[in-house]
């Protein structure tokens, strides 16, 4: 079997630098062909951020309810539109300090205490629920 060079995580924080530029331009600083992030796209494209952060949530709950131990890695399937297609991710949870975290700063934000940030995926910025009040010229 082919070993690859770059771990789950590398290949989608490419994919993401390469939303934010192009992927030509990702694919040359990175040393893989323009191909190679196509295929990535298409595997990882499915699995969002908010997947992870709703597994972790649920694992913080069960600790909390039962006092056992729960596994710190959880697994998402990603359905591919319009086929019978499927992938299963393995994915590292967040930890309590890190879910903390996160829903203090969603409180911030809420609060406005502290402005949101962008999107740093195209596509999550335009089907955002607040793409028309944002301001932001990814929305156009």
């Amino acid at each position: 079997m082919r070993k690859t060079r770059y771990t789950e995580e590398q290949m989608v924080n490419i994919l993401r630098e390469a939303d934010r530029t192009s992927i030509p331009e990702a694919a040359k600083k990175h040393g893989v062909s323009d191909q190679t992030i196509y295929n990535w796209r298409q595997h990882f494209g499915g699995l969002e951020a908010a997947d992870v952060i709703e597994l972790s949530v649920e694992r913080a709950a069960i600790i909390g309810a039962t006092g056992e131990f729960v596994s710190p890695v959880g697994y998402v399937v990603v359905h591919e539109p319009g086929t019978v297609r499927r992938w299963t991710h393995r994915v590292r949870l967040l930890d309590q300090g890190k879910l903390q975290l996160l829903a203090q700063r969603r409180q911030a934000i809420l609060d406005g205490d502290i402005p949101p940030r962008v999107a740093a995926n195209l596509g999550t910025c335009r089907r955002c629920a607040f793409a028309t009040e944002c301001g932001s010229t990814r929305n156009r």
